[in-house]
């Protein structure tokens, strides 16, 4: 009876869930911030600059996330094979931080672009980073801004990457990190809630690296981790698109779980190339549940502790199970 109940409620959650995505849609996108990220502050904004410097409203005319726009897998799995990123030759940068240094990929990438990206990280991405895992860059770390898809598409070439996997790069992908320099493609983002996601998804990867650690952790918790800091990035600056992106995302990802094609967190990677949903975001309600279970300070002692522990010692110790054990019962939430 029990086992039937949960079915039956999960079931639910699904259809409200979609019914939600309709009327919102219909609605153009007027929804409650209700997939708020535990411990988030997320304040109302209402006009906001996008990279090239055009305003738009928060809370209208909100779509359909493009999912590809922010994160692409191949392109992670595409970076893994990388050792470095070449530098660009344009000469026009700023220092954002300690150890932190932005810089134009492309001479069409203006200034102002480049001063409205460095506030971006000082006011939202390195705040979040301290908060969600207490983490700061410990090596420089070089965020690179490409203005057009012809600049971006010449750097990954003399990245010397595959040249049959550079189109689909230069159009689905919100950003790359190899190491710890990040280029970030501003013709992909929409406007400045995206672009917050990016940077501070994008600024987890490289300072997990700047640490010598990011290689260990589970492709799971690797970017369960950055999806939560990028979206804790995305709430406080567009609440409202957040809410709406996580709620298509998390219905997807239930959809896969009542169609019986949901992926293990363990899951190949060419198993991952070809999923069918968006599984970056099953990784994000892994680490979700792990801090609803045991809370913000405790998982961010967890990500510290990766400076001198394995993961898997880390894990056990932390949160008291394996991870094998974790994985395996939380597959079955959903």
């Amino acid at each position: 009876m029990n086992d039937l109940l949960s079915h039956l409620l999960k079931v639910i959650t699904t259809l409200v869930a979609t019914i939600v995505l309709i009327v919102s849609s219909l609605l153009h996108g007027n929804l409650s911030n209700s997939n708020s990220i535990q411990g988030t502050q997320a304040p109302q904004t209402t006009t906001q600059s996008d990279p090239q410097g055009s305003s738009s409203s928060s809370g209208s005319n909100l779509q359909k996330p493009n999912h590809s726009s922010v994160r692409n897998r191949q392109v992670e799995h595409i970076a893994k094979k990388l050792r470095s990123l070449p530098s660009t030759q344009i000469s026009t940068s700023q220092k954002v931080a300690t150890n932190v240094y932005i810089k134009a990929g492309d001479n069409a990438v203006s200034v102002t672009s480049l001063t409205q990206a460095s506030q971006m990280i000082k006011d939202i991405s390195l705040p979040t980073l301290n908060t969600v895992v207490g983490l700061t860059p410990a090596k420089t770390i070089q965020v690179v801004l490409f203005s057009s898809s012809k600049t971006y598409a010449q750097a990954l070439s003399q990245a010397n990457i595959d040249p049959s996997s550079i189109q689909s790069i230069v159009t689905n992908s919100g950003g790359l990190t190899v190491d710890t320099t990040i280029w970030i493609p501003l013709y992909n983002l929409a406007d400045n809630s995206d672009l917050a996601n990016v940077l501070s998804h994008e600024l987890f990867h490289a300072c997990a690296s700047s640490q010598n650690y990011g290689g260990q952790l589970p492709t799971w918790l690797n970017e369960g981790t950055a999806w939560r800091i990028g979206l804790t990035a995305m709430q406080k600056v567009n609440p409202q698109k957040a809410s709406l992106e996580m709620t298509y995302l998390e219905a997807d990802v239930r959809n896969a779980a009542q169609k019986g094609i949901l992926l293990p967190l363990t899951a190949s990677e060419n198993d991952i190339l070809n999923a069918q949903y968006n599984i970056e975001y099953e990784d994000f309600m892994a680490v979700e549940q792990l801090v609803k279970q045991h809370g913000t300070s405790t998982y961010r002692t967890f990500i510290q502790n990766l400076k001198t522990e394995n993961a898997g010692t880390d894990f056990q110790a932390t949160f008291h199970t394996t991870i094998d054990n974790f994985q395996n019962s939380f597959i079955k939430t959903l």
